[in-house]
């Protein structure tokens, strides 16, 4: 059989879980999130199982979904040459291509260089749990809404 500490995440749960029945006292808002302090846990543990390389150059991330079966980025190629013009001969734009795929170490090589993080809002923003403190995040709104000129206007004012 299994000893005890092979059931530590099932022990966990049953303490996380509500009883059946319990009314919760909190928001639906508030319990859809998971709290900082298991996020924090969960950042510090992959970066010990992944650490950062302190010698890396830092870079603009760009996250691009083009490997996914939806929700493209229509004009990405743009976004890109933007965000290479703006930062030319400061940082090195990266495209990372993952979210078809998971990775965790290749992410967590990629995106704990960056000192900037583009990308469309979707669930591979995850990734930047490997991040560093202070990392800056621009998450670009969903196409179709009008006006504004695409995400790669957005850029210009950066």
């Amino acid at each position: 059989g299994r000893s005890n500490d092979d059931n530590w995440i099932a022990e966990l749960a049953s303490k996380a879980a509500a009883p059946y029945g319990r009314r919760y006292k909190e928001s639906l808002f508030r319990l859809h999130f998971v709290p900082p302090g298991i996020l924090r846990t969960q950042a510090a543990f992959l970066r010990r199982a992944f650490p950062p390389d302190r010698d890396a150059k830092p870079t603009v991330l760009w996250y691009s979904r083009r490997d996914c079966d939806k929700r493209h980025v229509k004009s990405e190629e743009e976004v890109i040459d933007a965000l290479r013009t703006r930062f030319k001969g400061r940082l090195d734009v990266v495209s990372w291509v993952g979210g078809a795929t998971p990775d965790a170490k290749r992410a967590a090589a990629a995106w704990s260089r960056a000192a900037l993080v583009v990308g469309p809002h979707g669930a591979g923003l995850a990734n930047m749990v490997h991040c560093a403190p202070g990392t800056v995040v621009l998450v670009l709104p969903a196409g179709g809404g009008g006006g504004g000129g695409g995400p790669a206007a957005i850029l210009e004012d950066l």
